[in-house]
């Protein structure tokens, strides 16, 4: 896990819970904020009280150039998330790829005061297999040798490729390109874009059979499963727990019922443990999980999880 400056100097199992959990992914959906917003939130928030929670500012590829444009004079290049957002539009889905890294080096390359480009995400296609993901790998290293890839399994009611086969074409490949992670989708702006808690248990559990560390995004707007609007939307604490849980031997019907809790009284955080229910598991575990298997997640808003987060006293 990357260290910082920012980062208090003792680590609890709340510092390792939440260091650099959260990416900023302002331009998306639901505030799909303008770049030059998203810019000035990401800096008030990169030099506030709780600035070590912050992971990386993501971007689409299709939007670097205006990135670039609008970039602040920080002392410290911004660290970027590329989502590689052209697959779909080309002829040929690895063509896509190629053309959206090409993008990226270029800018980065002219803007390596400014931008540090760190990790890609792209959305697989549902007929993907092992050749075409040591592809991406392939074309990706081309340009950025040892970057993070984090390749998202599509969801539409269900998975559009089983977790055991993701998961599993993911471990052959990490072989290889030892940065590959998965991508999981947890929500979005439709009810078919949320995974139900035995769908999303069953891709945690087959992650930690694998081996592979995973991002989340879309829907984790709170720290715990909850009503908003026409949605049951997953906690992204409930995810953090899941994930902990199944590396102790958790059944994927305990970690379904992890995904479940909505009682915040069920959760419980001192200097010593994280505590769920009966689940007792202290700061080196929670190290390890945050290095070996929930890597962080993607948020729309920065504000909005730490001020949750607060009010439910998980922060002090």
């Amino acid at each position: 896990m990357m260290t910082t400056t920012t980062t208090p100097s003792a680590t609890t199992p709340r510092t390792a819970l939440f260091e650099h959990l959260i990416d900023d992914a302002g331009l998306f959906p639901p505030a799909q904020l303008a770049m030059d917003a998203a810019l000035k939130e990401n800096a008030k928030n990169r030099a506030g009280t709780f600035r070590w929670v912050m992971g990386r500012f993501v971007v689409p590829a299709s939007r670097l150039d205006e990135l670039a444009s609008a970039k602040s004079n920080a002392a410290t290049p911004l660290k970027l998330t590329v989502i590689l957002d052209g697959p779909g539009l080309a002829p040929r889905w690895i063509d896509g790829v190629r053309s959206d890294v090409e993008r990226a080096f270029n800018v980065g390359k002219a803007n390596a005061d400014a931008l540090a480009i760190e990790s890609f995400e792209v959305r697989l296609p549902p007929t993907a297999d092992a050749a075409l993901i040591a592809d991406l790998c392939t074309t990706v290293a081309e340009r950025f040798p040892q970057p993070s890839i984090a390749v998202e399994i599509p969801f539409a009611k269900t998975w559009a490729i089983a977790p055991a086969t993701a998961f599993a074409m993911l471990r052959d490949a990490r072989a290889n390109a030892p940065h590959l992670i998965a991508k999981l989708r947890c929500g979005g702006t439709v009810a078919d874009a949320f995974p139900n808690a035995t769908q999303l248990a069953n891709a945690i559990a087959e992650a930690h059979r694998n081996g592979v560390p995973f991002k989340a995004t879309a829907g984790l707007h709170h720290p715990l499963r909850s009503q908003v609007g026409a949605f049951e939307m997953h906690g992204f604490l409930n995810v953090l727990t899941a994930a902990l849980a199944v590396a102790v031997g958790a059944s994927e019907a305990e970690l379904a019922a992890i995904l479940e809790e909505e009682d915040r009284k069920g959760f419980r955080l001192d200097d010593t443990y994280f505590i769920w229910r009966r689940r007792r598991f202290d700061t080196a575990a929670i190290e390890t999980m945050r290095r070996t298997a929930f890597l962080s997640y993607g948020s729309c808003s920065f504000t909005e999880p730490i001020s949750d987060l607060l009010h439910a006293g998980f922060l002090l």
